[in-house]
């Protein structure tokens, strides 16, 4: 049972709600603002992996505001970055008293393998970058020489990134799938094909770019998350069971 809680009314609620929201909002003010400090050092680091590409690539600004722009993406994301430990406290500080014990238990692992599964998508995204980047240069015509936008190719590297790392996400939507009863592994296994059709429509939609390569590079990762995904409704499956034979037993006796 849910733990004994005095019952807030309605606008009790939406007065906790309003004021999570503003931390929040605060949060990600607060990180942006400090991110704008340090725009220089990630955008270093974001220019990295044209460095391998030895000189056959220069990015130049074609518009006065394009560099103030870059900046701001960089504070945006990097301010959510910093700003999301505090919006997931908040989050979870609302939701909380409504939970089961049980349910409290499994939302904070949820939460960090969100999170987690995230950063390792948007990681992998970076390191394979070079790769990419000196596949689209090799695809040119000779004598054509390669000037990128900075702002198209900081648009394009932080899309690529934010793109993976949404859609490492599949083995968490898979768990809750499971948990509520819509998905199981005999339903996904049966599935398998059309899924590895629909992993490589959805990565022509959300890579920024319309070469095949780089839908490529994302689709493959998500059809071996697709098989994890599996295994992960496997398990919750099992333990459903296990649970459900423990109460008949409990009743029975």
């Amino acid at each position: 049972m849910k733990d004994d809680a005095p019952l807030l009314s309605f606008w009790d609620h939406l007065e906790e709600l309003r004021w999570r929201i503003v931390k929040s909002i605060l949060a990600l003010l607060i990180g942006g603002i400090v991110s704008l400090f340090f725009s220089d050092r990630i955008l270093a680091l974001l220019l990295l992996p044209l460095d391998k590409l030895q000189g056959t690539v220069r990015l130049v600004n074609l518009s006065p505001l394009s560099m103030v722009m870059v900046r701001l993406y960089i504070a945006i994301i990097a301010g959510l970055l910093v700003g999301l430990p505090v919006i997931v406290y908040q989050a979870w500080s609302f939701v909380a008293p409504g939970l089961y014990p049980h349910e409290r238990r499994a939302v904070p692992w949820v939460l960090i393998s969100t999170f987690l599964l995230f950063v390792i998508g948007a990681s992998l995204s970076y390191t394979i970058m070079p790769f990419l980047f000196r596949v689209l240069v090799e695809a040119g015509y000779q004598g054509v020489e390669n000037f990128w936008n900075i702002r198209e190719y900081m648009g394009f590297l932080l899309g690529f990134m934010g793109a993976f790392g949404v859609v490492f996400e599949m083995p968490v939507a898979v768990y809750i799938l499971s948990v509520v009863g819509i998905a199981t592994p005999a339903g996904l296994r049966r599935s398998r094909k059309y899924a590895i059709v629909l992993i490589f429509v959805v990565s022509a939609v959300l890579t920024p770019s319309p070469d095949p390569f780089s839908q490529i590079a994302m689709a493959v990762p998500l059809v071996a998350l697709f098989e994890v995904s599996i295994g992960v409704s496997a398990l919750v499956h099992r333990r459903k069971k296990r649970r459900r034979e423990a109460a008949e037993s409990e009743n029975a006796q």
